[in-house]
């Protein structure tokens, strides 16, 4: 979200519009969120729409050629 849209709400909205729509389906059974360890509002938000901690993985910058630590968090339905 842009600076002038955080907290308005619209991206927990957005969110939990997807996994509603996303959990009418059968053949989706996780739902996987990358997130930046930094980023306490998104870390939050995963948090408040019942996402838990899966771990961390390594991601590699194609333009720095650096790798950085990402948050994995998984929902399941």
């Amino acid at each position: 979200m842009g600076p002038q849209w955080r907290g308005t709400g619209l991206a927990e909205a957005s969110c939990r519009a997807a996994l509603a729509w996303l959990g009418t389906t059968r053949e989706v059974t996780v739902v996987e969120a990358i997130v930046d360890p930094d980023n306490h509002a998104s870390l939050a938000l995963a948090n408040r729409l019942g996402f838990h901690d899966a771990g961390s993985i390594s991601k590699h910058q194609p333009d720095t050629g650096d790798s950085v630590q990402r948050r994995r968090l998984a929902l399941e339905f």
